[in-house]
């Protein structure tokens, strides 16, 4: 195992500690990127899902018609 940590070492970055160090900082940094598309996805899908609940009134209140409201509930939710 220490055989592939030095070879990925190497890869990132001279062969060092440093070089591993900087390796893993990139994975993390992708893996909070992704877990923060996966957060803003996940509250895009829950308002819609609480606009979908709101009647002629309460879309009104917010400024929006009824066709806009069905095109904001139709969109795919990696759109914003």
């Amino acid at each position: 195992m220490f055989h592939h940590q030095e070879r990925i070492g190497r890869q990132a970055g001279g062969g060092s500690l440093a070089g591993l160090e900087r390796a893993a900082s990139v994975v993390v940094g992708k893996i909070v990127q992704g877990l923060d598309t996966l957060a803003l996805w996940r509250e895009r899908r829950v308002a819609r899902s609480v606009l979908a609940s709101f009647d002629d009134r309460l879309l009104k209140d917010i400024g929006i018609g009824r066709s806009e409201a069905l095109a904001e509930l139709h969109k795919p939710f990696w759109r914003g």
